[in-house]
């Protein structure tokens, strides 16, 4: 008797569907309003899961979502003296053009992952569904934690951002003002509530909200690359693509270059986020994969101009590096115009969408930390997992946790910049490592041909090599992200990343020794059999 072929047995699948579409397992959500196709239907099926949130989120909607989150251009901005210091003019535009395309092996990767299992848990269901079986609970909870940690990292970043940004426009417009740290602190606390706020009250708009923000995150990038281009003096053309600097005093060019990667490794920071609300998304076997591949390929590009028009601009790199400005890109912004107020109002777009991004990744990392309590992966996974309808069901719990870390991050910054900053940088570790174990366990395998769940968007004959490239590459930025900016450092100026990832790692380890072994039920134990 001849084996049944893939779509012979997805055939039967959808006709389990149809034959029991009934209460059990029409697309509902918590308050029982029918969302979702018959897709999502079937991929919720498989993974053995409820219909507990509404697919309010549609395909444009979930592109803003991303695009904003990843805001590439924005990032590559305001973390662009790393680069300027470990790779010069020069090193800035190659090291972001060889990341970006290394990125998009990345994307595709998690993307055929997300075509495979659409669930908000992302990376630790992954793992989960295809580590090997004796490996797959310790390696899952885990990554879910890292993820976690990641996302709470970029909620904090954003809102810290965001609050150095306004102080410095303060400072540039006003001549004497001098913040202090509790400045940034509460200013940080107040983005989060603002983030809160957008995410429970104004959940039900928020695919609306994402969509508006779209906008102005393309037109933005237009009102700035337009009077840098017509008003800003000019760096020569071989300065900009051919003179490469090492003041951070590294053995050689190249491996300054390889420091200031940690600049473009972070502008792509996020591309999961579509991934963490795959189950408010219509047709989200589909539309989560294309829409992360329009992201980076969106972001990319614009990133790309915007980095070679910012270098451009630079025509005295010393000045520029040696300026004790939080975001140089401001002081280049003030040369260009030559105008407080120009510069000013340049920089509130940069800045809108940054108070955006910590917003945007508050609603991932609450979905996130939900999904990974609803399979008993935190403390107190009963209160994180509650779903409250406020307009629309929303992780309301989740949510709140997710203010309360920024609110003790926020605090942290009260006694040392310093290592609030390493906290901040982890953010690459940490989802550089989770990428690298999710890309990891398909690629093993495939490499011993052991059987992958079918994808309605697949990478096919490519997924192979790309899963290779994808993994690679992730080992390597995540451990670039542990290297300081220069190489003499003090304890100021170090990069303490790795001892928070390793503590954070000892944390989650322990944790489950001590309860995750026996409350924690990875997502694999729930997927349905055809």
């Amino acid at each position: 008797m001849s084996q049944p072929s893939k779509a012979d047995i997805y055939e039967l699948q959808h006709r389990a569907v149809d034959n029991q579409w009934d209460d059990e397992l029409r697309q509902t959500d918590a308050s029982g309003v029918a969302t979702g196709t018959r897709e999502d239907a079937l991929d919720m099926l498989r993974l053995g899961r409820t219909q507990e949130l509404r697919r309010n989120f549609k395909s444009f909607s979930i592109l803003g979502m991303a695009a904003v989150t990843m805001a590439t251009w924005i990032a590559i901005l305001q973390a662009s003296i790393f680069s300027l210091i470990n790779g010069g003019l020069a090193g800035t535009i190659w090291v972001y053009l060889a990341t970006w395309i290394f990125t998009i092996s990345l994307v595709l990767s998690l993307a055929e992952m997300a075509s495979m299992s659409p669930t908000s848990g992302g990376q630790y269901h992954w793992v989960s569904e295809m580590a090997p079986p004796s490996q797959q609970r310790f390696l899952s909870y885990v990554v879910g934690w890292l993820s976690a940690l990641g996302w709470q990292a970029i909620i904090a970043g954003g809102s810290y951002t965001s609050a150095t940004l306004i102080f410095q426009l303060a400072a540039l417009n006003h001549d004497g003002f001098v913040y202090k740290p509790w400045h940034v602190t509460l200013l940080m606390i107040g983005v989060g509530v603002f983030g809160t706020l957008v995410n429970t009250f104004g959940a039900r708009k928020l695919p609306l909200l994402e969509g508006l923000i779209l906008c102005l995150h393309i037109f933005g990038f237009f009102a700035i690359i337009i009077p840098l281009w017509a008003m800003a003096p000019k760096a020569p053309v071989s300065d900009v693509f051919g003179s490469f600097s090492n003041f951070g005093g590294w053995p050689s060019i190249g491996v300054a270059c390889i420091v200031g990667q940690i600049a473009a490794t972070g502008a792509f920071v996020g591309s999961d986020a579509p991934v963490h609300l795959s189950e408010e998304v219509n047709n989200a076997s589909l539309a989560v994969p294309r829409m992360m591949l329009g992201t980076i390929l969106l972001n990319g590009a614009m990133g790309f101009v915007m980095i070679i028009t910012f270098c451009f601009c630079i025509t005295d790199i010393t000045a520029v590096i040696s300026s004790e400005s939080p975001f140089l890109f401001v002081d280049v912004f003030y040369a260009a115009t030559g105008s407080k107020a120009g510069a000013t109002v340049m920089a509130c777009i940069p800045l809108l969408l940054t108070c955006c991004t910590a917003l945007n990744a508050m609603a991932a990392a609450s979905r996130q930390a939900w999904s990974l309590a609803r399979d008993g992966g935190l403390p107190f996974s009963g209160w994180f997992r509650k779903v409250v309808t406020i307009g629309t069901p929303i992780p309301l719990n989740a949510i709140l946790f997710s203010l309360t870390i920024l609110v003790i991050l926020a605090l942290i910054n009260l006694g040392s910049s310093t290592a609030f900053n390493s906290i901040v940088a982890l953010l690459n570790s940490a989802c550089s490592f989770s990428y690298a174990l999710s890309v990891g366990c398909i690629l093993l395998r495939r490499v011993r041909g052991q059987s992958i769940p079918d994808a309605r968007w697949s990478l096919g004959k490519f997924g192979l090599p790309l899963n290779v490239i994808s993994f690679l590459f992730v080992i390597f930025s995540g451990i670039i992200s542990f290297f300081p900016v220069t190489a003499e450092v003090e304890p100021s100026t170090m990069n303490w990343g790795v001892v928070m990832f390793g503590g954070v790692f000892a944390i989650a380890s322990l944790d489950y020794l001590v309860r995750g072994r026996r409350k924690y039920v990875g997502p694999v134990a729930h997927i349905k059999r055809f």
